[in-house]
């Protein structure tokens, strides 16, 4: 039995949790691979994903102490974050029919005839708060996170592709600060790291103000992503 297959059966046994919007699995030794699989949905991150994107990375920084004795730490050498090859685009970004912290404000406000501005934003800035923890978690990870980018990669997946190590796209791919076309802020990692990402803080501004599109040429160009690739299945 060699290690790889140890693995294997502990990813089987439960070790990650089975998750609704992606799927965890090691296709080979030392590699997991989470690949978002909402297709119908554009995988699209509703307020299930932000909490499961957390579980699964806190749990791959904490494994040196919940892991079983006969299973070492080399064997999750690194992660791989893609769409399943089904899925037109990586992601469109945050669920706007199913926003994280809906359900929690529209709490906070029942049995109130009128809005209470100052207890939505503090219960709004709990909900951001927990979004940016999630891509933190990301960042926190204790091995190499690889996103592998096909197609559209809007809003929320800037934000995420900025906390992953290393970055991978297919020609077909398609990036958008879209956050300013529906009045948000892309404040969930977007405009803290991608600075840090990309060296021209001039271009950074102008994709944040304007939401325009980045092709993949232009995205290896200017630093978003170290490598295009022909399409999907030679990236992934």
């Amino acid at each position: 039995i060699t290690a790889g297959d140890i693995f294997r059966s502990f990813v089987e046994r439960m070790a990650f949790p089975k998750f609704e919007s992606f799927s965890v699995s090691q296709p080979i030794s030392g590699v997991l691979h989470v690949e978002f699989n909402r297709a119908k949905q554009g995988n699209s991150m509703n307020d299930a994903f932000w909490s499961e994107i957390r579980t699964l990375f806190r749990s791959l920084g904490g494994a040196q102490r919940s892991r079983p004795a006969h299973v070492q730490e080399s064997d999750i050498r690194c992660v791989v974050v893609s769409a399943s090859t089904d899925c037109t685009h990586f992601t469109v970004g945050l669920d706007l029919k199913n926003p994280p912290g809906l359900k929690d404000m529209m709490a906070a406000q029942r049995g109130s005839d009128e809005i209470d501005v100052a207890r939505l934003a503090l219960k709004m800035r709990g909900v951001v708060e927990e979004m940016q923890d999630s891509f933190t978690a990301i960042r926190e990870c204790p091995v190499p996170v690889i996103a592998a980018v096909h197609g559209a990669c809007i809003g929320g997946g800037i934000d995420m592709i900025c906390s992953c190590d290393i970055r991978l796209c297919a020609e077909d791919a398609v990036f958008s600060v879209a956050e300013v076309d529906v009045g948000l802020a892309a404040d969930v990692g977007t405009l803290q790291l991608l600075p840090r990402v990309i060296a021209s803080h001039s271009l950074v501004r102008e994709l944040c103000l304007t939401g325009r599109k980045m092709l993949s040429a232009e995205a290896r160009e200017c630093g978003l992503v170290s490598r295009v690739l022909k399409d999907k299945s030679e990236l992934v």
